[in-house]
């Protein structure tokens, strides 16, 4: 579990850029509201991640806490190692309009 000061916008655009570290794609929104998001995502030995944002506040930047959970069972150092490359890319999109490419 990783947080970070960042915008609540800028989250597909975090996992749009960690994906080809993490060597994973985007499989599903699973769940979205103001407060909480879960994404799944497929890596490319076939496993699936899923990544639970959670929003400390409701203005931008604000507290985003972002936990993951990696395969079946758990590989606690793949997820950790999700989890820390999404939160540095949103922390790096922080108060930018337009994320860049």
């Amino acid at each position: 579990m990783v947080t970070v000061s960042a915008d609540w916008d800028d989250i597909d655009a975090a996992i749009a850029r960690a994906a080809p570290q993490g060597a994973v794609a985007l499989l599903s929104n699973d769940y979205a509201d103001a407060v909480e998001r879960v994404v799944t995502l497929l890596a490319v030995d076939g496993q699936t991640a899923r990544l639970r944002f959670t929003s400390g506040g409701r203005q931008d930047p604000r507290p985003i806490t972002v936990e993951a959970t990696f395969g079946a069972p758990n590989d606690p150092g793949r997820a950790a190692a999700l989890a820390s490359l999404v939160a540095e890319q949103l922390e790096s999109l922080a108060g930018r309009g337009v994320a860049p490419r």
